[in-house]
């Protein structure tokens, strides 16, 4: 018998069982805590602010998730550390506790690196 391919249904639910059995490992758990963690940090700053677009303020969503889980897989174990170093022993709750810091944080941390960018910049440019 001959072998049929995959309907598009067959190709979604492959794909999407491979990413919740990512997300649920322990490599996956860092980038979903940092996500989290970036969710909770744009939630937290559009609070109270008058809306400018649903597409922006959805595109700065996008982003303070991307930017969570980034931070959250290059600066989770430093932050993992730091939390070991102060009393809390690691165990395997530690590693996403990190991350979702990191994720928190990492917005605030970016925004300082790209202040600092743009102030060297106008020194060189002349430009306010």
């Amino acid at each position: 018998m001959p072998e049929k391919d995959p309907s598009l249904w067959d190709s979604i639910a492959l794909y999407l069982s491979l990413i919740i059995t990512w997300g649920t490992g322990a490599a996956g758990q860092i980038y979903v805590s940092g996500g989290v963690g970036g969710a909770v940090r744009w939630i937290m700053e559009i609070k109270g602010k008058s809306p400018v677009s649903f597409l922006r303020i959805l595109f700065d969503g996008v982003t303070a998730v991307i930017t969570g889980a980034i931070f959250a897989r290059y600066l989770g174990p430093v932050i993992a550390k730091w939390l070991a170093g102060v009393g809390m022993w690691p165990d395997a709750g530690d590693a996403t506790t990190a991350g979702f810091l990191a994720g928190v944080g990492g917005m605030s941390v970016a925004k300082v690196v790209i202040a600092m960018i743009d102030a060297q910049s106008h020194k060189f440019t002349g430009k306010k």
